[in-house]
């Protein structure tokens, strides 16, 4: 019975090593931090640029999203439901400008 009961556990073993294995080769490589760094800024200033060439979204329109302040209640992003306060946040600093954006080598540039 203990030899039976020891196969199982090492055929289930070898099952999940075998689905780790499988995930970990999934997982892309993370690259530098720098170079991570530059990916996503480069990412997050040309998308407004081509929604606009594809035409998801109006020019118009994105300018109007990026003038809006975001307030997401708490209860939104838990799963647990509602709560019985609410955190809200009210986006940046009236002072903070376009110059918060400018990174070097990413002009910063609105759409």
């Amino acid at each position: 019975m203990e030899t039976n009961t020891a196969s199982k556990l090492k055929a289930q073993l070898s099952e999940v090593q075998e689905e780790l294995r499988q995930l970990q080769r999934a997982i892309p490589p993370l690259p530098e931090p720098q170079q991570l760094y530059e990916k996503i800024l480069r990412t997050l200033f040309s998308l407004p640029h081509l929604l606009i060439a594809m035409k998801k979204i109006s020019k118009e329109c994105w300018k109007t999203l990026m003038r809006q302040t975001p307030e997401v209640a708490e209860d939104e992003l838990t799963t647990d439901g509602p709560r019985n306060h609410q955190s809200r946040y009210h986006g940046p600093p009236a002072d903070a400008g376009r110059a918060a954006l400018h990174v070097e080598g990413h002009p910063g540039r609105g759409v």
